[in-house]
């Protein structure tokens, strides 16, 4: 099987970061998790010019994706690791700045995954296409639709990681999951 995840909002905590970055600004009051973020964007909280200082700063830091939290435990890391040894699993990411293939390798590494496959782009549908993806993960509701649409005429399963901010616009056919860990267990029946 080939298994495709998302990294931020799935297995890193990206909102918590840039929430963070925030507070320490004093454009926040304090920062909140991925599990508490209403909106997809931070336009609700801060206003373009805030979240362009904070870009800057994700931008030029050759660690910043090194530093996020997981969302996930390290138990699922090493489940996560383990479907390797009899399948190909990519991860799939749109992160930006000074070398973020290499920071996001080096993170998803110091969380137990043995010679992670990252992959950078905005096109995880064309993504999940090329490299004929049997299951994904995906946290951005338009992302997983997307995967969703291409896999009609195949048996690709997208799944969607339930949010906050990801309830509305979903296509009939996407696949809901409450946490990685049951996405995991899908992977591993088959089903």
């Amino acid at each position: 099987m080939n298994i495709l995840f998302d990294v931020d909002g799935v297995l890193a905590d990206y909102v918590f970061a840039f929430t963070k970055e925030a507070s320490i600004l004093d454009y926040l009051q304090e920062p909140y998790h991925t599990n508490n973020n209403p909106c997809w964007s931070f336009d609700h909280i801060l206003t373009e010019k805030k979240q362009a200082v904070i870009q800057g700063i994700v931008e030029h830091d050759p660690k910043w994706w090194t530093r996020l939290e997981p969302l996930i435990s390290q138990q699922l890391f090493r489940d996560i690791n383990y479907l390797q040894v009899l399948n190909q699993v990519f991860f799939c990411t749109n992160r930006f700045g000074i070398n973020p293939q290499q920071q996001t390798k080096y993170w998803l590494i110091v969380h137990g995954i043995v010679n992670p496959a990252v992959i950078l782009s905005k096109r995880k549908d064309l993504v999940a296409e090329a490299l004929n993806i049997d299951y994904s993960i995906e946290d951005n509701v338009e992302k997983a639709n997307n995967i969703c649409g291409m896999a009609s005429l195949q048996s690709r399963k997208s799944y969607l990681l339930d949010r906050p901010y990801n309830r509305k616009d979903r296509i009939e056919s996407l696949r809901i999951v409450k946490t990685v860990e049951e996405f995991l267990d899908d992977v591993k029946r088959g089903a």
